[in-house]
């Protein structure tokens, strides 16, 4: 099935590796990205190439270029946290070349260069391999968000909650919380910021939406407090907006932290803490991942590529770029993220 191109890897059979290829590369917090020409290296015991296919941009791309995302890369780097495509080279071991020549759901690792590239390398454990259902496009963005709403619905179900609150709704994840929460039967309160995006939420079949911008919010909050009693908070938002959300909700609320889109630190009076057993807690996927055993994740994994392939945990993709127009991409996206996805396609 393998021929050996050295000592050092194995190259899937019909593959032909070239000696370079291009590369966005970020050299500074807040920089503009520069495509650069890379090489095919040598691999280590346990690592892939993988030749991309597809590549998504998220709102934790975008920390990632102004230096917010709580990773370990050193300038220069290459960014993108996820996407897909073709392994075809092992470095050897058992997960490398049980991948070799498969299409995966891939990650960027922590320290190492990420998608946004014609080919990247990484470790075969940050790899996925795909069921023949999905495709490429939708496949690239099977972990940042399908994942993480699945994960937080079973933090939720976990909690024993049979109601819980999502902020920044309108975004790609809080539509799929919105589906993934009438799958498991629970009632979700969802939180925007304009009423166009009530208004389209509603259209998804979101049963409650509350816009924070009225001046009847708070009213509105405390009054689906009441009626549903939601002991569980998806907070992505962050600030001071995290103090009036747990601080209005029930006894013993876990208000759970997954993003930070004010950008700012969160207030939490110590009272609803101390006295009512409210509580703080944060969510990261990559921690979450570490926490499940092997057979949970196989599982885990194969679900959420069934959800994303029926449509219920599947994108909306609004724009497709090559990688040479990748600063034009991220300003688009950064500018008209509730639009739907802007994707990278790489034709190799």
């Amino acid at each position: 099935m393998f021929e050996r191109q050295d000592s050092y890897m194995k190259v899937s059979k019909n593959i032909r590796l070239p000696k370079e290829f291009k590369a966005a590369v970020l050299k500074g917090d807040n920089a503009p990205l520069e495509i650069e020409q890379h090489e095919i290296g040598p691999l280590k015991k346990g690592e892939v190439w993988i030749r991309m296919m597809a590549a998504p941009v998220n709102p934790s791309d975008l920390a990632m270029l102004t230096g917010e995302y709580p990773h370990r890369k050193t300038y220069p780097y290459v960014p993108g946290l996820e996407g897909s495509g073709l392994v075809v080279a092992s470095g050897g071991g058992f997960m490398a070349n049980f991948v070799l020549g498969k299409r995966v759901a891939c990650s960027a690792s922590d320290t190492g260069d990420g998608t946004w590239a014609e080919y990247m390398k990484v470790s075969a454990g940050n790899c996925i391999p795909l069921i023949s259902a999905l495709g490429d496009e939708q496949a690239a963005s099977t972990i940042v968000n399908p994942l993480t709403a699945l994960a937080l619905v079973e933090t939720v179900k976990e909690k024993g909650s049979k109601a819980f609150v999502n902020t920044a709704a309108a975004g790609a994840l809080g539509k799929m919380l919105i589906r993934l929460a009438k799958i498991e039967n629970l009632m979700l309160i969802n939180i925007v910021r304009r009423e166009a995006q009530v208004e389209e939420l509603k259209a998804l079949g979101a049963e409650i939406v509350l816009n924070s911008s009225l001046e009847s919010f708070k009213e509105d909050l405390s009054r689906e407090y009441k009626l549903h009693k939601p002991t569980v908070i998806l907070d992505a938002v962050g600030g001071a907006f995290s103090n009036l959300l747990l601080s209005k909700a029930p006894d013993e609320t876990t208000l759970v932290s997954y993003a930070s889109l004010t950008r700012e630190m969160i207030e939490v009076h110590p009272v609803p803490i101390i006295r009512f057993g409210k509580k703080l807690e944060g969510f990261h996927l990559a921690f979450w991942f570490s926490k499940q055993s092997k057979l949970k994740l196989i599982k885990t994994t194969r679900k959420v590529q069934k959800l994303i392939a029926d449509g219920t945990l599947s994108s909306n993709i609004s724009n497709r770029y090559s990688i040479d127009d990748i600063n034009k991409a991220i300003q688009h996206y950064s500018e008209n993220m509730s639009e739907g996805k802007s994707i990278f396609i790489f034709n190799q």
